[in-house]
């Protein structure tokens, strides 16, 4: 799905009754990634940033399953940036491998490496959780909306900005390739990965009980 002018979605989006995580305020991060959710009243709080409030409360057995599905984070820890900032980002083995196939694809094509961005990783992983948890694959989360509604509560700020999904059911370690085949196939997706727009990603990946592995890859223009 990517956004070439205001207003204006391109992409195949598929309906979905399911929603992000429901009233979760406080995401705490170690080696291994999101290792707790929260739950409060209020809004969804990403370190310094915040999307919109949603209205019912996660129960604690829906946080372990939250924390069921996360991957398990090897120390992959990749120089990025949080908005303005530089910091040091640690990615999963395979969010690492989907990063680096992205880049390696866009420098085969003589086009500029995007940046790893912490706010884009965060919100990658939480659509990839969210995806696995719940069951579906779709652009569109209705309580709050697609990315770029996302992107607008969190106050990030933006020009263009794009979203890619895929999901399969192969083996862990044949789950990246396989994914980025298929995404390099497809003439829009690869048109978004290609993209001479964007200079930020995240990326993010979960695995659901099934055996399903979803990756979310948030692209943007970082507008200062």
């Amino acid at each position: 799905m990517d956004e070439r002018e205001p207003g204006i979605l391109l992409g195949n989006d598929s309906d979905s009754n399911l929603a992000l995580f429901n009233n979760i305020t406080r995401i705490r991060t170690s080696r291994r990634g999101i290792i707790s959710l929260a739950p409060a009243a209020g809004v969804l709080m990403l370190g310094s940033v915040a999307c919109a409030r949603a209205t019912s409360q996660v129960e604690p057995e829906t946080r372990r399953r939250i924390e069921y599905y996360l991957p398990d984070y090897n120390e992959r820890v990749v120089a990025g940036r949080n908005r303005e900032n530089p910091v040091r980002v640690e990615l999963s083995s395979l969010e690492y491998e989907l990063f680096s196939a992205i880049n390696g694809s866009r420098s085969d094509q003589s086009v500029n490496s995007l940046q790893l961005d912490q706010v884009l990783v965060i919100l990658s992983r939480m659509r990839s959780s969210d995806m696995a948890l719940r069951g579906y694959f779709s652009h569109q989360t209705p309580e709050f909306g697609n990315v770029f509604d996302l992107l607008e509560s969190m106050s990030y700020p933006r020009g263009w900005a794009g979203e890619s999904l895929a999901r399969n059911n192969y083996k862990v370690d044949e789950s990246v390739e396989v994914a980025f085949r298929d995404l390099m196939a497809s003439e829009p997706h690869r048109e978004i990965i290609l993209s001479e727009n964007y200079d930020r990603l995240g990326v993010g990946f979960a695995r659901s009980s099934s055996g399903y592995n979803f990756f979310t890859m948030v692209f943007a223009q970082y507008a200062a």
